[in-house]
């Protein structure tokens, strides 16, 4: 492969991707940026895929254990990997046997303490939670992810994938993620549920339903929100609260893979939506939404909007529906918090971007 192949790269550390040209050379490829230049060469040994090939044969790779992906829609190249790379659909974040046991011996020894102090584990879970391995925190949070989209999401294509409109997200997105501090690079999916609801599972995915975004009136609701969910996500509160809530099936979920781990997963989704963090947790992730705002250069305020406009709808809703203000204290004395330490800035996305970002729901996946 002379001149390589049109592909798709993400590095691992911003939401969004670039455009690039892979060529093959024998057990290698090498991932060249638009002006020629290299910005990484994989090992075909190394490759692990990410997920499963589409309808229309791409495929996602990433190299051993890093974050960056790569998506090969050119059927030519994504054959020849399947058939030339030796560990392609092993684990992709197996580092070896000494990471294996180390690993192992950290969650083994969280579920003793979850057995033999079953109803004394909440009160750990912080510490329990920064002593998880970064892959398996990972993993799990991929697991809850795709547990959340099979519990909400009951149309046919249930994620929301319009190219404009994911790419305005994904713009948002990366200003937000680069100024944060995240363990894990963000996972942000948008899924076709008519609730005015987003939450943040381990390992940094965050997931948005549709009505949210369509309740928005601007751009910066939506990045206020996005940077309050990844607030929680760099403070570890969704870990600790899976941990939390969840306790021992949780960790022996961890501790034996896929087996358990998948079973799992939708008990442990479902009960993190619907608890609740605590005052202390909500306070540190709307004060550390601002600053992450205001690093971006986004203008706060229109989230204190946000939040004043939606206790009002909340207060008049006669059942208490299961959105993200349900699970969120005293907006309104939120709002007037937020209000009070925002300082101007520039609004998120121009007008075509965000309209796009409002449509992203028109175009199956």
């Amino acid at each position: 492969m002379s001149e390589g192949v049109a592909a798709h790269y993400n590095d691992g550390l911003v939401a969004a991707t670039k455009p690039v040209r892979v060529t093959e050379y024998g057990a290698e490829l090498a991932i060249h940026a638009e002006d020629g230049s290299t910005i990484a060469t994989w090992l075909l040994s190394e490759l692990r895929i990410v997920g499963q090939p589409d309808r229309a044969g791409s495929i996602v790779v990433c190299r051993l254990a890093e974050g960056a992906r790569l998506r090969i829609d050119d059927p030519g190249l994504a054959a020849l990997l399947l058939a030339r790379a030796p560990n392609l659909h092993r684990d992709p974040y197996a580092r070896g046997v000494a990471t294996r046991t180390v690993a192992l011996a950290s969650i083994g020894a969280l579920v003793s303490i979850a057995v033999l102090f079953r109803f004394l584990l909440p009160l750990f879970a912080t510490q329990a939670a920064l002593m998880i391995p970064a892959e398996v925190e990972a993993r799990s949070g991929r697991w809850m992810a795709d547990a959340v989209v099979g519990i909400f999401a009951k149309a046919p294509n249930p994620t929301c994938e319009s190219p404009a409109g994911k790419a305005a997200f994904d713009q948002i997105a990366a200003r937000l993620e680069a100024v944060a501090q995240l363990r894990l690079p963000l996972s942000l999916r948008v899924i076709r549920v008519p609730l005015v609801n987003a939450v943040t599972l381990p390992g940094s995915q965050v997931i948005f339903f549709s009505q949210l975004i369509a309740q928005a009136t601007s751009p910066n609701e939506v990045a206020g929100v996005l940077a309050h969910e990844i607030a929680h996500a760099e403070l570890r509160h969704p870990t600790e609260t899976t941990i939390r809530v969840t306790a021992t099936s949780f960790l022996v979920g961890l501790l034996f893979g896929d087996v358990i781990g998948g079973s799992t997963a939708a008990g442990a989704a479902q009960a993190i939506i619907g608890a609740s963090y605590s005052r202390e947790a909500e306070a540190a992730a709307d004060a550390r939404a601002v600053e992450l705002m205001a690093a971006a250069g986004y203008d706060v305020r229109p989230m204190a909007d946000f939040f004043e406009k939606m206790a009002r709808v909340e207060a008049q809703t006669p059942v208490r529906t299961q959105s993200w203000f349900a699970s969120h204290p005293a907006p309104l004395d939120r709002a007037q918090k937020i209000r009070a330490a925002a300082r101007p800035g520039a609004v998120a996305l121009p007008a075509p971007q965000w309209q796009a970002l409002k449509a992203i729901c028109d175009t199956p996946k």
